[in-house]
């Protein structure tokens, strides 16, 4: 069966349906984090509050909270500490030579890809 798969603990995985999408939007996978989503969440990692990663980034607090619950919900987090992990889980975040949590390399390039397409 495709599919993400959910880990409870003390329980055997249990494959959860693969993402159906019914509205005509461009969607991005449950898995796939959007590049704001994973800047956003990368910020997160880094410990940065959610005003400031909103200021950064040019939205507002309520603009940016959103994309964090999307990724939450994309991922099956169930709070921010759960989406970071969950995030350097799956690769999507890596520590950088400084000791700073980015983007990581694998998904830079897929990044780099979708721009130039």
């Amino acid at each position: 069966m495709s599919g993400r798969w959910r880990f409870a603990p003390g329980s055997q995985p249990t494959a959860v349906a693969p993402h159906r999408c019914t509205c005509r939007c461009r969607c991005a996978p449950p898995d796939r984090l959007t590049d704001k989503e994973l800047v956003i969440v990368a910020g997160l990692a880094n410990g940065r509050r959610l005003d400031a990663i909103a200021a950064e980034i040019g939205h507002t607090e309520d603009t940016t909270a959103t994309y964090v619950s999307r990724a939450r919900k994309k991922l099956g987090a169930r709070d921010r500490a759960h989406l970071v992990s969950l995030a350097f889980y799956r690769r999507l975040l890596e520590f950088g030579p400084d000791g700073v949590v980015g983007v990581s390399r694998r998904e830079s390039v897929a990044l780099n890809r979708a721009v130039a397409s």
